[in-house]
């Protein structure tokens, strides 16, 4: 192989090995994504739902024990080989907030779901207090694949222009 095709063949090679390796080999952290079929983006601390008994589905490292306390309710589930994991509870089942806490290993998630009662504009927290649900709710977290394309683009032009000056196409000759 030519000298200057090593710094050009190396940033290819590990873009495309990147994209290959399938990401149920890498530990995955505590994550709830979705709630109520709704993309949680990666982040939460509070969440209103309307209706009842929300499905939460998210991901944990493979075959991991993941418990739920909703308000003092205790529940648990075991995830996928892939990490993938779903629970339904049936405790949430009147408007009003609700406490809750999911763990697996050392990992926690803690946030607080309100949720309101679908045929009502609002929802009636256990305090007594009044709470209006939002037509649209916020778009949260980021899209990480922008971010993760963008480095591997920067890597790939980084190889390129390394493996160009390499070659002697920048010389001072």
């Amino acid at each position: 192989m030519k000298r200057y095709l090593l710094p050009i063949v190396i940033p290819v090679l590990f873009a495309i090995f990147s994209f290959v390796l399938p990401t149920a080999a890498f530990a995955q952290g505590l994550e709830v994504t979705t709630i109520g079929g709704i993309s949680t983006g990666g982040s939460l601390s509070t969440w209103a739902h309307e209706g009842y008994n929300p499905l939460l589905v998210g991901t944990a490292s493979g075959s991991a024990i993941v418990s739920f306390d909703i308000d003092s309710v205790l529940a648990s589930t075991t995830s996928a080989v892939d990490g993938s994991w779903q629970y339904q509870p049936t405790s949430v089942s009147t408007a009003g907030s609700y406490e809750v806490s999911i763990s697996s290993g050392t990992e926690s998630i803690l946030f607080t779901l309100t949720v309101a009662d679908p045929s009502t504009d609002s929802a009636t927290t256990k305090g007594g207090e009044s709470i209006e649900i939002p037509e649209e709710l916020p778009q949260t977290g980021s899209d990480d694949i922008l971010l993760i394309l963008a480095g591997g683009m920067f890597l790939i032009i980084t190889g390129l222009y390394a493996g160009a000056h390499f070659a002697g196409y920048f010389s001072e000759k």
